[in-house]
């Protein structure tokens, strides 16, 4: 269909402001139709995971920080941080406000291991973990980084467990440059982090990092790095996926050529074929835990663990689980509780709420935690895709009256706009050289208000 200056606006409402969100407000934006964007999240500032989830010393990514924010800033759209659906808004409250909704809500929780007991108080998922050296304590957080120890125990053999590990035994002096809250850096520092072990249930042809992450972590300075069994022993089942998968070898030939740092003062211990059997407690506290190890069979990309007979005892002050991400259920949101995604075509919600409003959503909550950053683009565009075939239905709604900007005053709700996003940028950058950081990163409510007074 054409369009031409006589139409009338189209109300969007995207509930979500990280990455797939902001791809789906420059998709929203090239349509070149006649829109007017509502953005919530629930963090004061938009950008999502690259402020609470990328690692504080992966400045490269984090950088595109600048990209997202000139998308925000060149669409027609009023963004509230600090507003969270199903409690500062609901279903009811929007669902014949507006002509679309899109729902980029990402992943709310961990994937918990079985029979683990996550209410110990030194045993944590790996969100509440990157959260917190990000400056970012949620109100869901079971980590208490006061009882990290020296010896840290990971589950997880993927990049959020790499990265993990590397921020506990990086140098500090090294994280002090980065946006990293210098309070999270003496935490470590404090609890004298000297042993990592990153577990995994399969081997070395099997780790799902990728070789980029895997060489920063083995490049670390001062950390000698051991692995279990050594040497690494590979099938032929092995050799078919190292041969037909380019990330698998280099991810072996790295593993195969780490290099004995006696001298190191920290150790990096990576136990391939272990799985977790028994964990032995004191009163509500992990003291250590007992591993099993794993005997793989099955088709190359395809196999299996089965639980060997050969047990072993490790003692650590502290255990996380780096096992993957999962969507939550949103209120009124038809959810698939097995994939934990919303069940969509294109993008498009399939089963639709009764309301004026079309539904579509983007993102993990679409597809699950997959790729990387810019993964989301492709699929932010489907998303829009879908919604601009079904423009032509949306003109005749009459939509209920509706100024979302009032609805949160009204409930006294504070919220924090893009403009309010703006001053906090420019100031965390600016103050952020003066400390020779790249950024002095703001997350609590009363520094940012502080921020914006200030600067008012």
């Amino acid at each position: 269909m054409g369009y031409n200056n006589s139409m009338k606006q189209l109300k969007i409402l995207i509930v979500g402001a990280g990455p797939s969100a902001c791809y789906v407000v420059d998709a929203l934006t090239k349509t070149q139709l006649p829109l007017t964007i509502d953005m919530i999240d629930r963090y004061p500032q938009p950008l999502g995971l690259l402020r609470t989830g990328v690692a504080p010393d992966h400045e490269r990514i984090k950088s595109l920080d600048s990209y997202f924010n000139k998308i925000l800033d060149q669409a027609p759209l009023n963004f509230y941080g600090n507003v969270s659906f199903g409690k500062d808004i609901v279903l009811d409250d929007v669902k014949n406000a507006y002509h679309a909704i899109f729902f980029c809500t990402g992943t709310e929780s961990d994937n918990p291991v079985p029979g683990l007991d996550y209410t110990l108080v030194n045993v944590t998922g790996s969100r509440d973990v990157v959260e917190w050296y990000n400056g970012y304590e949620s109100n869901r957080t079971q980590f208490i980084p006061e009882l990290l120890g020296s010896s840290v125990g990971i589950i997880g053999m993927g990049n959020v467990a790499l990265d993990i590990a590397r921020i506990l035994l990086k140098n500090p002096q090294e994280l002090a440059k980065t946006e990293m809250p210098q309070a999270c850096i003496d935490m470590i520092q404090n609890q004298a982090v000297s042993d990592v072990y990153i577990f995994a249930r399969r081997g070395p042809a099997q780790a799902k990092c990728t070789p980029l992450e895997l060489e920063e972590l083995l490049d670390l300075a001062n950390v000698q790095t051991i692995i279990y069994p050594s040497p690494i022993a590979l099938s032929d089942t092995d050799q078919i996926e190292i041969n037909e998968i380019n990330r698998v070898q280099k991810n072996v030939n790295l593993f195969t050529s780490i290099k004995a740092n006696t001298t190191a003062k920290k150790r990096l211990h990576i136990y391939f074929y272990s799985q977790l059997k028994e964990v032995h407690t004191d009163a509500d506290k992990l003291q250590a835990i007992t591993l099993a190890k794993t005997i793989l069979s099955g088709e190359p990309h395809h196999q299996q663990t089965t639980l060997s007979d050969e047990t072993y005892h490790i003692n650590l002050d502290s255990l996380i689980t780096s096992t993957g991400y999962k969507g939550a259920a949103l209120p009124g949101i038809v959810f698939n509780e097995k994939t934990h995604c919303i069940p969509h075509e294109s993008g498009k919600i399939t089963t639709q709420p009764p309301s004026l409003a079309s539904y579509y959503c983007a993102g993990w909550i679409k597809r699950g935690p997959q790729g990387v950053i810019g993964t989301n683009k492709a699929g932010a565009k489907e998303s829009v895709d879908s919604f601009v075939n079904d423009v032509e239905h949306m003109y005749s709604k009459q939509l209920h009256d509706f100024n979302l900007g009032n609805h949160l005053k009204n409930k006294q709700c504070s919220y924090f706009s893009l403009e309010n996003w703006q001053t906090q940028n420019t100031y965390e950058l600016s103050e952020g050289q003066k400390q020779n950081k790249k950024r002095l990163k703001l997350t609590q409510i009363s520094d940012i208000e502080h921020c914006l007074k200030t600067k008012s």
